[in-house]
């Protein structure tokens, strides 16, 4: 689903709004469309970080012995 032309319009405005601050020079619309697409494709990669960490976590199955080292023995058996 596509935003609106005003929705899209506000999220620039509101764009240049907080980094124009932060920039020595004047950013221009198409600054601010590039920051939107720069840092939602950074959460979204913490987004997919995020999920294989929850993945890896649940699939530690305690039925299945862990592999271990040389010399390495387990006592709680």
């Amino acid at each position: 689903m596509k935003a609106s032309s005003a929705a899209s319009d506000d999220l620039i405005d509101r764009t240049i709004g907080l980094w124009q601050p932060h920039s020595q020079r004047d950013l221009s619309r198409e600054d601010a469309r590039q920051i939107v697409e720069n840092v939602s494709a950074f959460f979204s990669i913490l987004h997919q970080w995020s999920r294989a960490e929850i993945s890896r976590s649940g699939n530690d199955n305690p039925e299945r012995p862990a592999i271990r080292g040389p010399g390495e023995v387990r006592h709680d058996r």
